[in-house]
């Protein structure tokens, strides 16, 4: 290896070696041509060794390479992905995101400490359905059968308490799952599945 005070002499020195050992033709090596000043990663792309030197583009040609650069987004219309760019009308009927893959049978769970993608039947011991709230990330939840709050990692759980959320009963399902909000949402689940099934 050789240091070099401009580009010019690292470009030259590389150019000396270059031709020392015929990189251009030798199949030990990748490079296509000579390194040049001038050059797109020591390759002469100027005039006629530019790869586009006179090619003739015809107008869509010229349009689609203009809306490349304008950059575009996806959307979707509930069945298929579409790309489009900037300077383009969105489609009836088309929202923006495209269509997620869904994954079969796999639930984000956590503990109140790490959240994991899991694929069990059953929920493990110290685990709620659901992502970690981001704002309690590197704290770990604590409850004393009446009511719940955080701790950070490593902080001793006080008498009286202990790890994890209150628990209630779902009257629907008769299953454990968080008190408030959450327990409500899983009962009116509940409640739906019940009525789909029955009705």
């Amino acid at each position: 290896m050789s240091y070099h005070k401009t580009n010019k002499d690292s470009i030259a020195e590389e150019l000396r070696l270059q031709k020392k050992h015929n990189v251009v033709n030798n199949i030990k090596y990748f490079n296509e041509a000579y390194a040049t000043v001038n050059g797109s990663h020591g390759r002469d792309v100027s005039g006629k060794y530019n790869p586009n030197f006179g090619v003739k583009w015809n107008e869509e040609q010229k349009k689609h390479l203009s809306n490349m650069s304008l950059g575009c987004k996806c959307y979707n219309n509930g069945k298929v992905t579409i790309n489009v760019y900037r300077n383009q009308d969105i489609p009836n009927g088309y929202v923006k995101g495209s269509l997620s893959k869904p994954v079969k049978d796999k639930i984000w769970i956590n503990n109140g400490i790490k959240e994991t993608y899991y694929s069990g039947t059953k929920i493990p011991d110290g685990y709620t359905k659901g992502r970690l709230n981001k704002s309690v990330s590197g704290k770990f939840k604590i409850n004393n059968g009446l009511k719940s709050k955080y701790l950070k990692i490593g902080t001793e759980i006080p008498d009286g308490w202990v790890k994890g959320s209150i628990k209630v009963k779902c009257e629907v399902c008769g299953n454990l799952t968080d008190k408030g909000n959450y327990a409500l949402r899983h009962g009116i689940k509940c409640m739906v599945k019940k009525e789909t099934k029955t009705g």
